[in-house]
């Protein structure tokens, strides 16, 4: 029993460092953007203001115009605001 514990023991140990020892980082390497790529862009997005309101039940409601609502059983009624934005061709991250 004792030999089986051992040897199961240095078998961890030997697949635990071969998982360290196979991711390997560069030095100076830039992620997410190539050589020779343009600025990262920014946008602003803007809501609505939010009012909050008491309920008649005592529940305290969220009002947000132009926005829908996120409703799941059991959860609170959430406002939601959906936007989309178009991204050009062959944008990465």
């Amino acid at each position: 029993m004792k030999k089986i514990m051992a040897i199961a023991i240095a078998y961890l140990l030997v697949l635990g460092g071969l998982g360290a020892a196979a991711v390997t980082v560069e030095q100076g390497a830039r992620y997410g953007s190539p050589s020779g790529a343009a600025a990262p862009r920014t946008a602003a997005v803007s809501f609505p203001p939010v009012t909050s309101a008491l309920d008649e039940d005592g529940y305290l409601r969220l009002d947000c115009q132009g926005a829908d609502y996120l409703l799941n059983p059991g959860k609170p009624l959430l406002p939601r605001v959906v936007q989309s934005f178009e991204l050009p061709f062959g944008v990465r991250n």
